[in-house]
């Protein structure tokens, strides 16, 4: 019976079994964890780039609202919303790949990284300017201005802490798109990650690698919401776990 089948399955699958590749004929969770490194690396790069790039545009946009500054972030945030990853990743790899003939592994990691941040880079930084300024807005933000602190100390040791929660929400949304999106970054790049290899699975029809990539995939997600409500009650103490 199917319910049978499906328990077995799931037995199996908990001890880490998940059947041997239709391709391979080596067991499925083996191959996931051979091509997760590449991956993670992509992931990690990502992003670090993301927040190296959008937490300063975001806080700039903030504090110069509607000046000449914060008009030109805001277009370059639509522009890069509106640029899809796909198109990025084949425009960065004919510009150096064919053209610069740029083979560095790192900089391959590096473009690939761009092309998986481009649509991310304009709404996590509209999502802080949003937040920074409500924020900026705030009684205890001008006590602490009118104390002589300092603009820089103001907005790390106040408006940054207080905006953490909604950013943290939408990072955690983004990061499980770096791991369900990589597949076409990965294929465009010829990055051996999981991505790559659940999109060869699908062609091929493989579906003990499917399984135990959705599977694993579907469990990490569960997990790293599980970790990001901790952080609400650290970041938080109003927060209570329940």
């Amino acid at each position: 019976p199917v319910l049978v089948q499906y328990g077995k399955w799931l037995d199996q699958a908990l001890h880490g079994d998940f059947g041997k590749s239709y391709s391979t004929r080596k067991p499925a969770f083996e191959e996931l964890k051979r091509y997760f490194p590449q991956t993670f690396k992509l992931a990690v790069t990502s992003f670090l780039l993301l927040m190296i790039v959008s937490v300063p545009l975001g806080i700039l946009s903030a504090i110069y609202e509607n000046r000449v500054l914060d008009k030109v972030i805001r277009i370059l945030s639509s522009l890069s919303v509106s640029m899809p990853s796909f198109w990025i990743g084949l425009m960065l790899l004919y510009i150096f790949g064919v053209k610069k003939k740029v083979a560095d592994h790192y900089a391959q990691t590096g473009l690939a990284a761009f092309a998986m941040d481009i649509s991310f880079f304009g709404i996590m930084t509209r999502l802080i300017r949003t937040n920074m300024i409500q924020v900026l807005k705030q009684d205890y933000i001008r006590a602490s201005r009118a104390k002589g602190l300092s603009s820089v100390n103001v907005i790390l040791r106040h408006g940054l802490k207080n905006i953490l929660i909604p950013v943290l929400t939408r990072l955690v949304s983004i990061v499980i798109g770096f791991f369900c999106g990589s597949a076409v970054i990965e294929s465009i790049f010829s990055i051996q990650g999981i991505g790559n290899l659940a999109l060869k699975s699908v062609i091929s029809k493989d579906t003990p690698v499917l399984q135990c990539f959705i599977f694993i995939l579907a469990v990490g997600i569960v997990v790293l919401n599980f970790l990001v409500d901790i952080a609400y009650s650290a970041i938080d103490r109003r927060i209570q776990l329940k």
